[in-house]
């Protein structure tokens, strides 16, 4: 009787043993499987930041090269509007120099207005060449 019993406990004990194995087993799986997971995620979250930095990147660039194109804009119109001063005061003087409203202290005053004209398309033509 004494030996079936110490044989029970034998089996018990190795019947605890197996299934303790068999838990530690199971422990190591899921530890590994979320030792994958967090490094997927890692992998996710260090991807979606360099999608973030190209896409800041993208963005940059893309303003960039529009305030390149609105300032070019920009100094073709004011190269436009420089000569279009010039053919109108030009169209102005040549009304009155027609009429013959025009003296000799004008005329010079004329000159100087029209180099002035000239300066500013020379200026504005500059501008826009450096763009």
């Amino acid at each position: 009787m004494k030996e079936d019993a110490i044989e029970k406990a034998k089996e018990e004990v190795e019947k605890q043993e197996k299934e303790l194995k068999a838990k530690e087993k199971e422990e190591k799986k899921l530890k590994k499987v979320e030792k994958s997971r967090e490094k997927e995620l890692r992998n996710a979250e260090k991807t979606q930041i360099k999608a973030e930095k190209e896409k800041k990147a993208i963005e940059k660039e893309l303003k960039k090269k529009e305030k390149a194109e609105n300032k070019r804009e920009s100094a073709e119109k004011n190269v436009s509007k420089a000569k279009d001063r010039y053919e109108s005061q030009k169209k102005k003087f040549e009304k009155l120099k027609r009429k013959g409203k025009l003296s000799p202290g004008y005329h010079e005053k004329w000159e100087k207005k029209f180099e002035k004209l000239r300066s500013n398309i020379a200026k504005a033509e500059k501008r826009l060449g450096k763009l």
